[in-house]
């Protein structure tokens, strides 16, 4: 079902995270800064995560967002190191959906798996600060 709200956006990344059966510190530091990094009036990680339970990834209307979503959803499948199979399965049905052309596609993992390691390296450091494990 097509979703256009910055809501949706986080939604796509709730599931992504939650598509494992466990949400480590990682995802949900990560989750939090793209909530602060979305900004607008857009709900609260808690009730994202609440909102996730029996929904489907929400695909936008315009191809920049689209192809956002995209990259942010793959960080998330990658940000904590290990990327199980239900993660990929939404990437791609997500993928699937959006009909992107796969020379986008390939430009968007590439620069996703970069920024990945970036972010994971930063959010670790980070956690270590507070005394959290991963």
């Amino acid at each position: 079902m097509p979703g256009t709200s910055k809501s949706d956006h986080l939604l796509n990344l709730v599931l992504v995270a939650r598509a494992d059966g466990d949400m480590k510190p990682i995802e949900v530091l990560f989750l939090s800064r793209k909530r602060h990094e979305l900004s607008g009036r857009i709900t609260t990680l808690a009730d994202a995560v609440i909102r996730s339970h029996g929904e489907d990834i929400k695909i936008p209307y315009e191809l920049i967002s689209k192809e956002q979503v995209l990259f942010d959803m793959i960080v998330m499948a990658l940000i904590d190191g290990i990327t199980d199979s239900k993660e990929q399965d939404l990437v791609f049905a997500y993928i699937d959906a959006t009909k992107l052309e796969s020379h986008r596609i390939s430009t968007i993992i590439r620069n996703a798996i970069r920024y990945a390691q970036q972010q994971r390296s930063d959010i670790i450091a980070e956690l270590y600060r507070y005394q959290l494990p991963p």
